[in-house]
């Protein structure tokens, strides 16, 4: 197995070049050993940051008629069905340890302010979640694409957390990366980037963003939905004009970037108030594209 890349820290993947960021090779004593390597090596893969295909990728080679190598350029169109990740939601092992990172970074930023502090013993520098004349407990929000998935993490003093999730109750334990949930231990990869928390598990990766509870109403909705560009790439199709009236979801504009089209969608009901780039211009990653004014409830 031989994985190539030449990207590094700092460096930026522009539209002007192939969005290759690394590639891999592999070899075996014939193709279906082979297949069997790729198989394996995709289903290391972790990637968090950046959006890639290696989803697309697995399911190809786990294809039977790539397998057989009956391949052609309508491949994928002919395929496109079975090759499309079916949408599954975070199972409980990757909550656990989507909770336990954010556990975990919690305490380390509560012993910091400990430190510093000139009364380590304040109730404002613990995690006890106390509460008078009540059972203690911290409140989480994860969103998973358009769903929300609400957590209950009741403290507990042998490193046993009770988490109430959405089907029952379950006993959280371990590290992040051996979440245990009631017991069974799982192996997992727990990556944050601020509010983005990606965890991979048995080959897959699950895209989780922290909520925060304590923002103003709507300011997370508004960050969450922020109608930029997505990577550095060209405008190919403006869909709405100013002062349009559209409803949450309706497409607004079409960006070409990375060999791929991406639909920038309404975050919300609302108004076009300006936009600010046509067709055939170049934009940078995190241009604003379209100035968007929600609908006031």
């Amino acid at each position: 197995m031989r994985v190539d890349t030449g990207v590094r820290a700092n460096d930026a993947v522009i539209i002007d070049y192939d969005p290759l960021i690394a590639k891999l090779i592999v070899w075996d004593r014939d193709r279906e050993a082979a297949v069997r390597r790729l198989r394996g090596a995709l289903a290391e893969y972790q990637i968090a940051g950046v959006t890639t295909n290696v989803a697309l990728l697995s399911a190809i080679a786990a294809h039977p008629e790539f397998a057989a190598g009956k391949l052609d350029t309508g491949f994928i169109p002919r395929h496109a069905a079975e090759l499309a990740p079916a949408s599954r939601p975070a199972p409980r092992e990757v909550l656990a340890a989507a909770v336990l990172r954010v556990l975990t970074d919690r305490q380390r930023e509560v012993e910091q302010r400990a430190a510093a502090s000139g009364d380590p013993w304040s109730p404002w520098n613990q995690m006890t979640s106390w509460r008078m004349n009540g059972a203690g407990y911290q409140d989480l929000l994860f969103q998973e694409g358009e769903s929300r998935i609400a957590v209950r993490v009741h403290p507990s003093r042998d490193g046993h957390f009770p988490v109430e999730l959405a089907d029952g109750v379950v006993r959280i334990s371990g590290t992040v990366e051996k979440p245990r949930v009631d017991g069974v231990e799982k192996r997992v990869t727990a990556v944050r980037l601020g509010g983005e928390i990606t965890i991979f598990s048995d080959g897959r990766a699950y895209h989780l963003r922290l909520i925060d509870l304590l923002a103003p109403r709507g300011v997370e909705e508004e960050a969450g939905g922020r109608l930029t560009a997505p990577m550095p790439g060209r405008i190919v199709q403006v869909l709405t004009e100013k002062g349009a009236a559209v409803q949450r979801g309706a497409a607004l504009l079409i960006l070409e970037a990375m060999k791929m089209e991406y639909t920038i969608t309404a975050p919300s009901d609302g108004q076009v108030e300006e936009i600010r780039y046509a067709a055939g211009d170049v934009v940078d990653e995190g241009a604003e594209l379209i100035t968007f004014a929600a609908e006031a409830e």
